[in-house]
């Protein structure tokens, strides 16, 4: 959800679009106040959240996110009471992964972006909807973790690329198999059916297609629809019907994390933590929590966008597949309906990374590789099935 704005962005662009007048101060931060005052070192900006990397007086570091007035087709935070609503959700679903890092909701009182400083109020560590002010903005307050090792920094160090993915790879599988349920005997009627996927399939398709609408190049506008026509292909054969059905038999639709990719990721040092398990230097942030359609997923749905990924940003098809091996058999699952259902949401997370890094993000150049290797995987995927 959050994207890197250019460093010149003015004043005005920095604004919540949000119509409390507590965002913007022209007081002193030295003014007297019941708050805490931090000053803001760097931040992001993206259409959806504003996120600010701030000092507070006792020299720590801290994360402030705060949820613009936005909406599209994945999410509303028109008003203040869905904002509230989408951070109380974040802060819940977030600690499931790593409670350690988030410290709760805090009522932002003043802000000053010209002047470089906010003030909030006390952390609200268990917020309900009834327990919190109905006239404030909440921001979600975290603890700030090191950007040099975020995972998107880490794998472009080439003399270290299988052990941070190993790494994560194994904190993935325990997040999949021990950390998180199945979804309850009520729900698996409908999440992880073949009607819901393909209702979404459909959904993923009209995002490709926004981007072929947007393309003047005919040879792209041939590879996109080359892509929709033969996934749509694969995923009406009957064999599909069958497989998916099966993954939820097999309770493999749970409550995921969403949004497994690398600037969510950190992998901390050996020595910052003592622990024998790898696992615990694997920091995952910034879970869906804004529509379960794109967490309530089957567990290779969630591993194949962290796959995805990791093909794109280091180049390395190669390391993708050495990953997906390691992640099959440690979750025993290479059998040829969990590899061929894998197969199927390696393409349509590329292709929906592609539709969102061109429609919504503004990052063309990034989506151009997600559709690159959408077209390989969905190559791979022809040739294991034997399509036209």
């Amino acid at each position: 959800m959050v994207a890197v704005f250019p460093d010149n962005a003015s004043t005005a662009e920095l604004q919540c679009h949000t119509s409390s007048p507590l965002f913007v101060s022209t007081s002193s931060p030295n003014s007297t106040t019941s708050g805490h005052l931090y000053k803001i070192l760097d931040k992001r900006v993206s259409e959806c959240a504003l996120v600010l990397f701030s000092l507070s007086q006792n020299d720590e570091l801290v994360v402030i996110k705060i949820l613009r007035e936005y909406q599209d087709t994945r999410y509303s935070l028109a008003n203040l009471k869905e904002r509230q609503r989408c951070q109380i959700e974040a802060l819940k679903r977030n600690r499931v992964f790593t409670p350690e890092i988030y410290i709760g909701l805090v009522p932002v009182h003043r802000y000053d972006p010209g002047q470089g400083w906010i003030e909030i109020g006390n952390a609200v560590e268990h917020p309900t909807e009834k327990s919190l002010d109905p006239d404030k903005e909440y921001a979600l307050l975290m603890h700030r973790l090191p950007e040099d090792r975020r995972l998107d920094v880490l794998l472009k160090d080439e003399n270290s690329l299988w052990q941070h993915v190993q790494i994560l790879t194994e904190h993935i599988v325990y997040v999949h198999t021990k950390l998180i349920s199945p979804i309850s005997n009520g729900e698996s009627a409908y999440w992880g059916s073949y009607e819901q996927l393909y209702a979404k399939l459909l959904h993923n398709l009209d995002l490709l297609g926004l981007v072929s609408v947007a393309s003047t190049n005919s040879e792209d506008r041939e590879t996109l629809s080359w892509l929709k026509e033969t996934l749509l292909k694969i995923f009406l054969q009957e064999q599909y019907h069958t497989y998916f059905e099966q993954r939820v038999q097999n309770q493999r639709i749970k409550h995921c994390h969403g949004d497994l990719k690398s600037p969510n990721i950190w992998i901390l040092p050996d020595n910052s933590i003592s622990s024998e398990h790898p696992g615990q230097y694997v920091k995952i942030l910034d879970a869906i929590d804004f529509n379960p359609l794109y967490c309530t997923v089957d567990i290779l749905s969630d591993f194949a966008m962290l796959v995805i990924d990791t093909q794109v940003r280091t180049g390395s098809a190669s390391l993708a597949d050495k990953m997906i091996e390691h992640y099959l058999h440690l979750t025993n699952q290479k059998d040829e309906i969990s590899r061929l259902v894998l197969a199927y949401y390696l393409v349509e997370k590329a292709i929906v990374g592609a539709a969102i890094s061109i429609v919504y993000d503004d990052l063309p150049q990034l989506g151009a590789n997600l559709l690159e290797v959408a077209q390989m995987r969905l190559e791979s995927l022809v040739a294991m099935r034997s399509i036209p």
